[in-house]
C-alpha cells in the first residue's frame, strides 16, 4: 500500500485494524542545505515523515502489541543520530529524535513483553544521496541494513538487542 507518511489522518486509516507483531519504521527524506537556506516547508517535511510518523504508526500499533504482551518495533535511525555534518540540521535533529523516542519507548514498554531497537546505518546506497555521491559502491545495501533488522528480530525471546550501528566494511575503496 501506498501512504503519504507526512499525513497522519493517512498512516491511521492505513494502519486500522491491523494487528502487527513487528513494526519497523524505515521512512526517511533529506534536504542537505545550511539552515539559513533552508525553507520552513522542507524542515516539516523531515520532521512529519522522520519522526512524526514514526509516532504515528507506533502509536496505533503500540496498544495491541502491549495487549498480545508481544511485539517488536525497529526504528531505522542513523549513525547521524550520534554526530552531525554540514547541511544536516535538519536531517540531524530527526534522527537524535528516533534515538531519544526509540530508548525512551523501549524503557516504557519492555515490561509488557514489547521490545524497541534502533538500528543506526551509515552511508546507504539509495535514491536519497544520489546527488550528494555519485559513486556509491563503498556504501551498504538496502539489503544489508534489512539482514540485521532481519537478525535483530530473529533473537531469542528473551533477550533485546537495542542499538545496532551498521557501517560499510571497506568505504571508499
Amino acid at each position: 500500500m501506498v501512504v503519504d507518511l507526512s499525513k497522519p489522518a493517512a498512516i491511521d486509516r492505513a494502519l486500522d485494524g491491523i494487528e502487527a507483531d513487528v513494526l519497523v519504521n524505515n521512512a526517511g527524506v533529506i534536504t542537505k542545505k545550511p539552515l539559513t537556506k533552508m525553507t520552513p516547508d522542507e524542515w516539516h517535511e523531515m520532521m512529519d515523515v522522520n519522526v512524526n510518523a514514526i509516532y504515528h504508526a507506533t502509536r496505533k500499533l503500540l496498544p495491541g502489541m502491549i495487549e498480545r504482551r508481544r511485539g517488536h518495533i525497529v526504528n531505522i535511525a542513523s549513525i547521524a543520530g550520534r554526530s552531525a555534518f554540514p547541511g544536516g540540521t535538519g536531517y540531524v535533529a530527526t534522527k537524535h529524535a528516533v534515538l531519544g523516542f526509540s530508548e525512551s519507548l523501549m524503557l516504557e514498554v519492555r515490561e509488557f513483553g514489547v521490545k524497541v531497537s534502533v538500528v543506526m546505518p551509515g552511508s546507504v546506497a539509495t535514491d536519497m544521496i544520489v546527488g550528494d555521491n555519485p559513486d556509491q559502491s563503498w556504501m551498504l545495501k538496502p539489503d544489508d541494513v534489512a539482514a540485521v533488522v532481519a537478525d535483530i528480530l530473529a533473537s531469542p525471546s528473551h533477550a533485546l538487542t537495542y542499538q545496532v550501528e551498521v557501517r560499510a566494511s571497506n568505504p571508499r575503496k
